[in-house]
């Protein structure tokens, strides 16, 4: 009796291994019905034959045997294929290989033997709506393991199919939840921030990704860590989705802008203001984001908060310093005449009652700046 041939999908680009009846003097029978019910010393027998591996199972199909051992989790005939030279990356008229048959159908022990044998991770199958890689169809088909797998071989997982669809579509469309963490409380939307796809961010947030999570122990959202690495596009497309800009994170109690500050992150300081972030925000210790900007030697920042009209004479709660006491303790010549100009207040004095004048300047300029302002200040109070 001859062979049943198997009945193409082209959908799956793959097919079914129905009853194939291989009779006494049909070798290569013998290997695809073995491949199929995971028949190992049948295999082995015919392949210590000579029967060729890469046998395509008809001329109208083009699947090797390697396809159906994939394909059914027969993982002992899959590495006696391998073993014998079935080639990993064979592929039929759809280019559909092994690869795409164990993650399809979740055998995480192929995928992992076919990977070691040097199958592509990133293979790319062009059936109706492909090209589709081996991860559109493990997340298409909920295998964990397998995406995990995939993913830790570093497979795109930004690939599109033929309708622009990716992994991420697929899973999103199974229910996954987008908020899933991982052991180390990471989410997918924090791995779309860290690898900069604004685009992907965006597709995550219409499946309902909690904008103002916090993670690890700095207790940061995602705004927080694109204002501190001044991703405007990701800023500007978290605010746009109504991101909380007043969430003080960690134990300093930092909100977005007052991290954005003090890397000096002018556009992104800019996007908070436009959007409505408050600039008189305080952190733990009751600093602004001006005085932020003071300690950290940030003027062009500073020039940005004086101009949305930040307070240029706020002071901190414990040690009672204004902005200007921390650009003069920095010696900061440039800084100290922005505040002057904004109208400081020279004789606030902090908790050791010192004005920023009474502190220890080691700069000239400073002192001559500041002692210029004072006798400006008197002279024209004199006048008055």
């Amino acid at each position: 009796m001859g062979t049943t041939s198997s009945v193409i999908s082209a959908d799956k680009g793959s097919c079914e291994c129905s009853s194939i009846d291989p009779g006494l003097n049909d070798p290569k029978g013998v290997m695809f019905d073995s491949a199929c019910k995971g028949k190992r010393d049948q295999l082995l027998l015919v392949l210590q034959q000579g029967m060729d591996p890469n046998e395509r199972e008809s001329q109208s199909s083009g699947l090797r045997p390697l396809h159906f051992a994939a394909r059914h989790g027969h993982l002992l005939c899959l590495e006696i294929l391998l073993e014998y030279g079935a080639e990993v990356c064979a592929g039929d008229f759809y280019d559909w290989q092994a690869i795409h048959e164990a993650a399809m159908y979740g055998h995480l022990n192929c995928l992992e033997l076919l990977l070691k044998y040097g199958a592509k991770v990133d293979a790319a199958a062009y059936n109706s709506n492909g090209p589709n890689t081996p991860l559109h169809y493990a997340a298409r088909h909920g295998h964990v393991k397998c995406v995990e797998l995939l993913l830790r071989k570093n497979a795109n997982w930004k690939s599109c199919n033929r309708y622009g669809e990716t992994p991420l579509h697929f899973t999103a469309m199974r229910g996954a939840d987008v908020n899933a963490e991982t052991r180390e409380g990471l989410t997918a939307a924090y791995f779309c921030l860290f690898s900069s796809h604004a685009s992907f961010l965006k597709e995550l947030l219409n499946y309902g990704v909690d904008l103002n999570k916090q993670y690890k122990e700095l207790r940061r959202t995602l705004l927080h860590y694109s204002a501190l690495g001044g991703h405007e596009k990701m800023i500007k497309v978290l605010l746009r989705r109504n991101a909380d800009t007043e969430i003080h994170a960690g134990e300093r109690g930092f909100t977005p802008l007052h991290l954005a500050t003090r890397m000096g992150q002018e556009k992104a300081v800019a996007t908070l203001l436009k959007y409505g972030a408050n600039i008189e925000a305080t952190s733990s210790e009751g600093y602004t984001s001006l005085h932020h900007a003071a300690r950290c030697g940030q003027c062009d920042v500073g020039k940005i908060l004086v101009a949305n009209g930040a307070e240029v004479n706020a002071v901190s709660d414990e040690a009672h310093e204004s902005a200007l006491h921390m650009c003069v303790q920095r010696n900061d010549k440039q800084f100290t005449e922005l505040l002057i100009k904004a109208n400081a207040d020279l004789n606030i004095r902090d908790n050791e009652d010192k004005r920023p004048v009474d502190l220890p300047i080691q700069s000239e300029e400073v002192i001559h700046i500041l002692k210029g302002a004072m006798f400006e200040k008197e002279r024209v109070r004199i006048a008055k």
